[in-house]
């Protein structure tokens, strides 16, 4: 199975996961990043790194942003270039992954 990592602004990405968590019924490799207002870049990259490495397999990694252009996708892009991970833009298809 995938891992998944939700990137967003605030908590919205925890909030996404433990609804679909209730919904599912099971415990899938997702895991979130809440990207502060006040919050580095370094810091923020740092958090989804070790995200990445939290929900890793060998069937490679989705990461998920809630809006193109901010800054939780400008800086998942960086991932995206370097490692086997897949970006999606649209967090509100975490439902869709059972």
């Amino acid at each position: 199975m995938i891992g998944v990592v939700v990137v967003t602004h605030g908590i919205i990405g925890k909030e996404l996961i433990r609804v679909a968590r209730s919904i599912m019924k099971a415990d899938y490799p997702f895991t979130a990043v809440a990207v502060e207002h006040d919050e580095s870049p370094e810091k923020t990259r740092s958090k989804i790194e070790s995200a990445l490495q939290e929900v890793a397999s060998s069937q490679g990694t989705l990461l998920m942003t809630d809006m193109f252009g901010g800054t939780p996708t400008n800086i998942c892009l960086s991932f995206y270039r370097k490692m086997s991970v897949k970006l999606s833009q649209e967090s509100i298809c975490l439902c869709c992954l059972k």
